[in-house]
């Protein structure tokens, strides 16, 4: 049956007159099962009035070429609404389309729903078909970040995160199903992703604040796009959006979701432009972030659907439940090899993270709990080649990926230095210290980059970290304190504590890049599975973890001794004085300061704590006039030279002391008190001397290969940490400029390659372990030096001459590098037999230093297996010795100490 379409429009236009009779000519001759209009001119698209199978209204205008598949599923947007209006509540829904021929086909969708099936339905096949009719449902990305209501699944079900090489400490992964999420959060990240996805550069031309803002490093969209995009993308409308949330107007939704607080929290900006095509305002959103960066965030971004809460469901209005199924693209090809974009959505698998010891053993996620979590992570294939979301109870790990960075360029005409030629070593340069952030400071000195696609440059500032900046320590004997590495600082507990802590994360790194050479020949001379290096790791990280807990006691406690809380003996009057009660009778006596109980409560000693750690460590390293010990013992490492020094005697028979605290020289004549005392130290001591050297001399002759061993802490610069402030000028050098600029004020690095500076960085960490496993002191291994002791070899170096040797002398000695004396060691491998001597510290590696001296035969193997270990050698009590020292001090003279002193040494 043929029919007439009716069609107002303006007389006055011929092109609307001839377009609407060849709209009327095509439709007589199209099927009747099918209502649609053709064209073959230049394509037109428009709002239309539908009722009773007539079109009683129509008005179109100009639509792109590149206009991507336009379907509306309700009401339209209104920013529209300016032009002219869209029709009654009986508008029908259309979509467009081109046919074989390549003319765009707009099709009444509501009369051909009917009769489409399976064509219709090809990208939602796995979703159950329960009617002709379904409920609206909507898509949400949710990006990490994103917090959403779970349910906790079975937790026998859970497994480990992480890779085989690092299952050690892995968080597990407990299965859990997602509820809802909050409508409004999901519209705001939508449009967020839709700025990402589909928008565009920020112009030249534009007249902006966010383009004076962000330079030509930024993408924006206006708020039409995005209503275009909500539509074709998300397969929804923006006006329904602004409906739901009770909103009056698409403008006053943007302002609201996007205020001042939600820009700075997200990092874009919203504000409102004059639009040259339609000229009226428009509201522009914008991020600093270039277009390839943006749209590679929306690569492979979980595409959840979502829909409303029904009677049963665990939310309220203003939430959206979700479905169980998430919208994934199918890459397929056509017969003339031309790639379509089809979507089709599969079950979505979803695991919280957790951890087994604070979450799973405490309590604090059981089966069934509902709580709120944000997303981690997505994965296409993570659950066996199906879709994987990964979520954390714990968001401060993923927050930082929600904002986008804001990089509020500086633009340099001439900059001093381009950071194209920087390279590691470079400098001095004199930068000046412009802000200071955690851990951190940023200086300036006038390095530029250049723009991409800009004629310019823009200012970059340099990294430089607190650890980073150091200076020469002065030559006066008040501040000479030499550090043991020429990137170490100030060696005190909190120091040592934050080292273990880095040291035990740096393990978990090491452990799967297999970074040092060493690390990677015990395994592959052992030739164990990986199950046996699973527990060489667990062992590693256990002794770490051992350390920090026994970090956190007050005092470290000898295996033989009892820890006794005595703190209710104490009190404090009402001068604050402190008060000692005694536990027999009862009475309450004031202590002073000299009183042994005094210090026994902690107030002076915790005071003085830190410093005393940082005497030991100087004590430890300097051969000078420091290395004298109040205790009346003085150090191992103090020099034979030095020693020799001591005591002199001059030509009139008198005797000259050198204090070696203070640097003074004592004069004793024959006669006096001390003379006797200070002739007999002195002839200990040039008996001591002779006999040492003697030895040397011996082994050396026995044992032709074993170099001789020097104190290189004694060759290494003497640093300290350089206090910086925001204003200060300093003389920096290029560290490293592959990731970022980072400088240091050490012109040590001038001259090193990334590669000895990155070892000698990983050097540190071990040392800081080494001391705290040897009780906080490296002076506890010195004191060992030329000891011997057999040894256990767990491997065999494949490149070098060495192996690695736990010695079997206390279990509180870690595994060290055994250097071979000779070729005939050379055949020495895992699981034999050794004896060495204890050479000091490996300051390369940070390990211990050995040398192998020969294998042990059978017998004297049989003997070690029966044998226990010895008694700890090493004082580990660093509280008591440093107690120890003060009360010992502040008995007798100076004199008397220095004279028991000597004699020690003398003796020993």
């Amino acid at each position: 049956m043929m029919w007439m379409l009716p069609v107002s429009v303006p007389a006055h236009c011929s092109l609307v007159l001839f377009s609407a009779v060849l709209f009327g000519v095509t439709i007589a001759f199209q099927p009747q099962r099918r209502l649609a209009f053709s064209i073959r001119q230049q394509p037109l698209v428009g709002r239309y009035r539908y009722q009773k199978h007539v079109c009683s209204d129509f008005s179109f205008r100009l639509l792109s070429e590149t206009q991507p598949e336009f379907s509306a599923t309700d009401g339209q947007d209104d920013f529209y609404n300016d032009y002219d209006s869209y029709g009654s509540e009986n508008s029908a829904t259309f979509r467009q389309h081109r046919n074989d021929y390549g003319d765009l086909v707009i099709i009444n969708q509501d009369a051909t729903a009917a009769t489409k099936t399976a064509s219709m339905t090809n990208n939602q096949s796995f979703l159950p078909q329960t009617a002709s009719k379904r409920p609206p449902t909507e898509h949400g990305c949710l990006r990490p970040g994103t917090v959403v209501q779970i349910e906790v699944g079975d937790l026998s079900l859970a497994r480990k995160a992480w890779k085989k090489r690092r299952r050690s400490g892995s968080p597990l992964l407990v299965p859990c199903s997602i509820l809802n999420v909050d409508r409004l959060s999901m519209v705001r990240w939508n449009l967020l992703f839709l700025l990402e996805k589909f928008g565009r550069p920020v112009e030249a031309s534009a007249s902006s604040s966010a383009f004076k803002r962000y330079a030509a490093d930024a993408i924006e969209i206006s708020l039409a796009s995005l209503a275009r995009n909500y539509r074709s993308f998300l397969k929804s409308s923006l006006q329904r959006q602004v409906d739901a949330l009770g909103f009056a107007s698409s403008q006053e939704m943007m302002t609201s979701l996007f205020n001042e607080k939600v820009q700075k929290a997200y990092g874009v900006v919203l504000d409102e432009r004059t639009d040259e095509l339609r000229d009226q305002s428009m509201l522009y959103l914008t991020a600093p972030i270039s277009r390839r960066k943006a749209q590679g965030r929306t690569v492979n971004a979980p595409m959840m659907q979502f829909r409303l809460p029904r009677d049963g469901d665990h939310g309220d209005i203003d939430t959206l439940t979700h479905t169980g199924y998430v919208r994934s693209l199918v890459q397929a090809s056509n017969d003339d090899n031309t790639e379509t974009r089809d979507y089709s959505y599969l079950p979505l698998s979803a695991a919280l993270r957790v951890s087994r010891k604070e979450d799973l053993e405490s309590g604090r996620i059981v089966e069934g709990s509902i709580l709120s979590a944000a997303v981690f992570s997505y994965d296409v294939i993570g659950d066996g080649g199906s879709p994987l979301l990964t979520l954390t109870v714990d968001p401060r790990t993923v927050r930082d990926k929600l904002k986008y960075k804001d990089r509020n360029r500086v633009l340099l005409p001439k900059p001093a230095v381009l950071l194209g030629e920087l390279k590691m070593g470079d400098g001095p340069f004199t930068a000046k210290v412009v802000e200071m952030k955690k851990g951190q400071a940023m200086v300036d000195f006038g390095v530029g980059r250049q723009i991409p696609g800009m004629q310019g440059s823009e200012k970059v500032l340099a990294t430089l970290r607190y650890k980073d900046a150091l200076e020469f320590v002065d030559d006066s004997p008040s501040s000479q304190k030499v550090r043991m590495n020429s990137f170490i600082e100030d060696d005190d507990e909190d120091d040592d504590v934050e080292q273990l802590i880095a040291a035990t994360i740096d393990d978990l790194d090491i452990l799967d890049e297999e970074e040092d050479d060493w690390d990677v020949e015990i395994d592959d001379t052992i030739g164990i599975d990986d199950e046996e290096v699973d527990d060489g790791e667990s062992e590693m990280l256990a002794e770490s973890v051992d350390a920090l807990l026994a970090l956190r006691q007050d005092v470290y406690v000898e295996e033989d001794e009892v820890e006794e809380d005595i703190s209710h003996l104490f009190e404090v009057d009402s001068n604050g004085n402190l008060m000692y009660k005694d536990p027999e009778t009862g009475e309450l006596s004031a202590l002073e300061e000299e009183d042994e109980f005094f210090e026994m409560s902690g107030e002076k000693d915790d005071e003085n704590f830190g410093n005393d750690i940082m005497e030991d460590e100087d004590n430890d390293d300097d051969g000078c006039s420091e290395n004298s010990d109040e205790s009346g013992d003085v150090d191992e490492d103090i020099s034979d030279d030095e020693m020799s020094r001591l005591f002199v005697q001059n030509e009139d028979g008198s005797i000259s002391f050198c204090d070696p605290e203070t640097g003074e020289t004592l004069d004793v004549k024959e006669g006096d008190e001390e003379y006797q005392d200070m002739l007999t130290m002195k002839s200990l001591i040039d008996e001591y001397l002779p006999k040492k050297q003697i030895a040397e001399t011996k082994l050396e002759k026995n044992n032709p290969g074993l170099p001789r061993t020097t104190n290189t802490s004694q060759k290494r610069p003497r640093l300290q940490r350089k206090i910086i402030d925001v204003g200060d000028y300093v003389k920096v050098f290029v560290l490293d400029t592959s990731k970022e600029l980072r400088v240091t004020t050490n012109p040590l690095v001038k001259g090193l390659k990334p590669k000895e500076i990155k070892k000698e960085e990983e050097s540190h960490k071990k040392l800081s372990r080494l001391r705290i496993q040897i009780g906080g002191n490296l002076a506890n291994v010195l004191s060992l030096k030329g000891r011997k002791v057999n040894g256990l070899v767990k491997a065999a170096s494949k490149t070098g001459n060495w192996v690695y040797v736990q010695p079997i002398w206390s279990k509180d000695l870690p595994v060290g590098i055994g250097r071979l004396i000779s070729e005939e060691l050379q055949d020495i491998s895992a699981g034999d037999y050794v004896e060495c001597l204890f050479d000091g510290i490996d300051y390369d590696r940070g390990q211990l230093a050995l040398q192998v001296v020969q294998k042990l035969d059978d017998d004297a193997v049989s003997r070690i297996k029966f044998e226990k270990p010895t008694k700890k050698p090493l004082d580990i009590n660093v509280r008591s010795v440093a107690r120890n020292r003060k009360r010992k001090s502040k008995s007798g003279s100076k004199e008397d100490t220095v004279g028991r002193s000597s004699a020690a040494r003398g003796s020993s």
